[in-house]
């Protein structure tokens, strides 16, 4: 065997010089005769072993003879087999690493999972025999975790991604930043970190995947070759966060980021093909948020250029079909070009075909093409509907394909529902009815993982399903849709998402709650209706609510974990204006175009932390439905709080409109019959024209009579035909057109429910208090000055009631119940502006504070005063948390597109909302904002109250006095002095019951006395004064 083996050494020493295939093949020849004489357990087996199968590798490589690889695999299996119980052997690590090198090439080929397994064998025992210390255990651990990712990506069990993203995490952390390989085990950790986020939807997985691959970015330097492909990595976690937050800011990021990949690639790189689908995707992606068609004809173009860099075959030859396939259909849907669906059909039909069989892409290709078969059936080419059945079978394929529990289950059910629904409108059957509702009931019910705009688009055409075939179901069923619509609203509008996200998402709730609320009460399900009206109602504020819930209940049984939560509530108090921002600011990170935010992730790692310890919380007995939405019982505040106050829902949708009474914990319907959406749209419509033509924007000290004129030379709406048009003239309104929304309120709206509610009778004594709370169209509305103006003696809503507004029911629990707490004297900050930079001279905003002050000290109350260059930003904040009463008498504003960024203007700047979240005490009572539009809220998403009434309420006030639009500066001295002396008058008296403030009935006066001065017609300026809550 020795001579055999020399011989064998010396012809391939020669194939070293000459590269003649001959001498390696004489070679190899020579040394298996040597292998083979060799006598069983001799010491130079493994050795020989080891030589030959390298040869045979280099053969393989030049000849690509899969019988030449098979061998390495046999002689490198022995090789280890004589080795690994010599644990004295210096090479026994080498040559594990070898037979994996050999277990993968071979996969590569041949595609075969028990090269997979044999190959995540091979790591862990190199692994489990390596020490920490050994230089070479980062690359083993690091292997171990590509393998292990390897194997999830054809068998998607979970353990094999979980293990891998701890192995290559063990692999970061034995090595030194300096160290060369440690980019590659950063890279290698973000894409199994990714792939765990895929599975799961912990978002908390995709941002520690972001943090690693920007780490990678970080350490390689611009001429490394491999940094393209870490950046494209990097992008892609980008395009995934956006996907998942719905947040343009990462999907702008990402777009940029391969750019400067592209850009810095020479022609051929390996990175090449990956980058250029990649960054298709992203701006495809793009053009899905903001429709933007460049987008769309930019990611067709480089899906194209992968299309044509791909051979068929090669690893993106498939992808780059797909891709390519997706945009162009999508531009067929949008741009209805006849070539493109042709296209797109031809495409996935090749996707389909080079998409080896059990690929997890196999599902998403086979959905690609239903989608567009049944987009070829809508064109009207389909007379025998032969491609709707195609694309029915082709999604229940992929259906099949895919494991119960999988996050994308969701998706493909949801598409599956889609095409049944199509065919259904063909064949109009009951079994396709059935099937079509099934699919879309299956993508809530059985992917509990999946992402909730899909779970909740799903739950949304399970209704529509329900609502537009009345035929096929029954009522039942239509209420059990709209409660899933409900139950996942909190969840749609999730609390990690900035607020120009949840904002998007509110908007797209709101109209689902006023549908479900009237298919309720057509029902006489009278409390369901409340429960959705709650549920779906200022759920951007609720959220802020929560964080100030009580824990009593919870601490009694289990200690810790309100601990725990208390903790975590009061961190997301701090945060949560980080939250409202629509992109943080970013921190950066070397290299062109790549940046990391961190102040969102941190948001949204103690909101994920928030929502498991409530998912602990709820598992035990007594807790189930801790800080769920609330059954219409535990909504109710306590009766011996309310005492005689009646909240009003008013509820909006286009089948019907209705008044929802609560009284004494009965809920009663009032029909709306003359109320349509339509005429509520237009009123409001007309109303917010007649403030924008005022150019009512600030506290003024000009003249406010431009809400009682119309500044336009040319106004006219045409209402319902029982709704004459109406025509303003330039200069001065005729008396009909100012008294006209009032009017039409009056008829449309608040008779009805003071009628219903027996309270259009003349009262001596004291008023009744209704609390309203109006939905879409509604919510903009002055309903306190409803009534018949152009009659002498024509009915007033203020002569019947006393009104007041909340944002919810919930808000108004949490006023009566935090008023009940009072246990301290009052004690008010009153801050006044005279002259803020930048605004306009309010002179009597001072007098103003001198008159609350006095007021105060006459009473014997305490007071601090800030006037001008006292009241500073950072010194309002530092004290204001010591008052449970707060003046503000400044300019105000209102931030429509980030509500918590609407401000009082203080000195040095603006006072936001978003300042006041973390700073406000429970202790806090009663706010008056004497400023402009405190109490506006968005008309684009209306049921969320974003305004600074509201969020006062949000952040702990029971009580707020807020403006509507602005007010003159010399009005607000006369409410104000009126106001805080019947305020106090009542408490001194033992008027105020227990869980209220008195503050309703308090402006109620004061504006009386202010209308009195400048008459009723003058509605800009008496109407604009509000009372939120208790």
């Amino acid at each position: 065997p020795g001579r055999l083996n020399c011989l064998a050494v010396s012809f391939h020493e020669r194939f070293e010089h000459t590269d003649e295939l001959e001498d390696l093949e004489q070679a190899i020849l020579y040394q298996v005769c040597a292998g083979e004489l060799m006598p069983d357990g001799h010491s130079d087996a493994a050795d020989i072993y080891h030589t030959l199968s390298h040869w045979l590798y280099v053969r393989f490589k030049r000849t690509q003879n899969l019988e030449d690889l098979e061998e390495v695999l046999s002689y490198r299996t022995r090789m280890v087999d004589l080795t690994i119980d010599d644990d004295s052997h210096a090479d026994k690590i080498d040559r594990l690493q070898c037979l994996g090198g050999a277990l993968r090439t071979h996969f590569e080929r041949t595609k075969r999972l028990q090269d997979l397994d044999q190959l995540v064998s091979c790591f862990v025992r190199a692994v489990e025999i390596t020490p920490d210390d050994h230089p070479q255990k980062p690359g083993l651990c690091d292997q171990l975790g590509d393998a292990l990712r390897e194997r999830f990506e054809r068998s998607e069990q979970l353990e094999d991604i979980e293990k891998a993203v701890f192995w290559h995490t063990h692999a970061v952390e034995l090595t030194l930043d300096s160290h060369p390989s440690k980019t590659i085990y950063l890279n290698s950790l973000g894409l199994s970190l990714r792939e765990l986020f895929y599975r799961t939807w912990q978002l908390e997985y995709l941002d520690r995947a972001v943090l690693a691959f920007s780490r990678a970015v970080e350490l390689r330097s611009d001429e490394d070759p491999r940094k393209p492909g870490v950046i494209t990595n990097l992008a892609n976690a980008f395009v995934s966060r956006s996907n998942f937050l719905k947040d343009v800011a990462d999907l702008d990021q990402a777009i940029a980021t391969l750019r400067h990949a592209v850009k810095i690639m020479q022609p051929g790189h390996r990175h090449m093909a990956p980058c250029l689908g990649s960054l298709g995707d992203a701006l495809f992606d793009r053009f899905e948020r903001t429709s933007r068609r460049a987008d769309l004809d930019e990611a067709i173009l480089f899906h194209g250029r992968l299309a044509e860099l791909t051979r068929e075959g090669e690893e993106y030859g498939s992808s780059g079909a797909a891709g390519l396939a997706k945009s162009l259909l999508t531009r067929f849907i949008y741009f209805r070009e006849p070539e493109d669906l042709t296209k797109a059909i031809t495409l996935y039909e090749k996707a389909n075909a080079l998409t080896p069989e059990g690929h997890r892409d196999n599902p998403r290709r086979l959905i690609g093409l239903a989608n567009a078969l049944r987009e070829r059936h809508k064109v009207g080419h389909d007379q025998k509907h032969e491609d709707i059945h195609a694309a029915v079978s082709a999604i229940r394929q992929a259906v099949a394909l895919t494991p119960d529990g999988h996050p994308e289950l969701t998706l493909r059910l949801h598409e599956l529902g889609h095409v049944l629904r199509e065919r259904f409108r063909c064949t109009k059957t009951q079994e396709d009815f059935d099937a079509t509702v099934q699919a879309f009931s299956r993508s809530i019910d059985e992917a509990r993982i999946g992402v909730a705009s899909q779970r909740f688009g799903s739950a949304m055409h399970c209704v529509e399903m329900h609502t537009a075939y009345p035929d096929f179901t029954s009522t039942e069923a239509l209420l059990s849709a709209h409660a899933r619509v409900i139950d996942f609203c909190s969840e749609f509008i999730w609390f990690g998402y900035g607020l120009h996200t949840r904002f998007e998402q509110s908007a797209t709730v709101g109209e689902n709650v006023t549908a479900a609320v009237a298919a309720a009460c057509a029902a006489g399900s009278l409390e369901s209706a409340v429960e959705w009206l709650e549920t779906g109602r200022a759920v951007i504020w609720s959220q802020v609510l929560s964080l100030r819930a009580p824990l009593d209940e919870l601490r009694e049984v289990h200690p810790v974990l309100a601990g725990s939560l208390e903790r975590v509530q009061l961190l997301l108090r701090d945060t949560t204006s980080t939250s409202f921002t629509r992109s943080d600011a970013p921190s950066s990170v070397p290299g062109p175009g790549v940046t990391v935010r961190t102040g969102l992730e941190r948001h949204r790692q103690l909101v994920a932390e928030h929502d498991s310890l409530l998912k602990d919380i709820r598992s035990r007995a007594g807790f189930e439905d801790f800080l769920r939405p609330k059954r219409f019982e535990a909504l109710l505040p306590p009766k011996s709080l309310v005492g005689s106050d009646t909240f009003v829902y008013l509820n909006v949708d286009a089948s019907r409109c209705d008044a929802l009474a609560i009284r004494r914990d009965v809920v009663s319907l009032i029909p709306l019959p003359d109320l349509t959406l339509k005429k509520a749209s237009q009123l409001r419509e007309l109303w917010l024209r007649r403030l924008r033509s005022s150019s009512i924007r600030e506290r003024t000290t000009g003249a406010l009579d431009e809400l009682d004129r119309d500044g336009e030379a040319h106004l006219e709406l045409s209402l319902d035909p029982s709704v004459p048009p109406v025509r303003a003239s330039a200069v001065v309104e005729t008396e009909k057109s100012l008294n006209r929304v009032p009017k039409l309120m009056w008829d449309w709206i608040v008779k009805p429910v003071l009628s219903a509610l027996d309270m259009l009778k003349s009262n001596d004594g004291r008023l009744p208090h209704v609390i309203w709370c109006p939905t879409g169209p509604l919510a903009q509305l002055p309903l306190h000055t409803a009534g018949i103006y152009a009659e002498p003696d024509g009915p007033r809503v203020f002569n019947y009631i006393v009104s007041s507004y909340t944002p919810s029911l919930s808000a108004l629990r949490s006023c009566y119940t935090g008023a009940a707490k009072r246990n301290s004297l009052p004690n008010a900050l009153i801050v006044t502006q005279p002259a803020s930079p930048g605004h306009s001279r309010l002179p009597n905003t001072t007098k103003e504070g001198t008159c609350v002050a006095d007021i105060m000290r006459g009473a014997q109350l305490p007071s601090t005063h800030l006037n001008h260059d006292q009241a500073t930003v950072a010194y309002v904040l530092g004290i204001i948390g010591q008052f449970p009463w707060v003046h503000l008498a400044c300019h105000g504003s209102q931030r429509r597109n980030d509500p918590t960024q609407s401000a009082f203007a203080l000195y040095d700047g603006p006072l936001s909302l978003a300042d006041l979240m973390s700073t406000i005490s429970d202790d806090a009572e009663l706010a008056f904002l004497s400023a402009c539009q405190t109490a506006m809220g968005d008309e684009n998403t209306p049921e969320e109250s974003a305004h600074l009434a509201a969020g006062m309420l949000a952040v702990g006030f029971k009580g707020v006095v807020a403006t509507m639009w602005s007010i003159m500066d010399e009005d607000a001295p006369v409410v104000v002095d009126a106001y805080y002396k019947k305020l106090i008058e009542l408490r001194n008296s033992g008027a105020v019951g227990r869980g209220q403030t008195g503050a309703a009935y308090a402006l109620h006066e004061a504006v009386a006395k202010l209308r009195a001065k400048v008459g009723e017609g003058k509605f800009g300026r008496w109407a604009p004064f509000v009372h939120f809550g208790a």
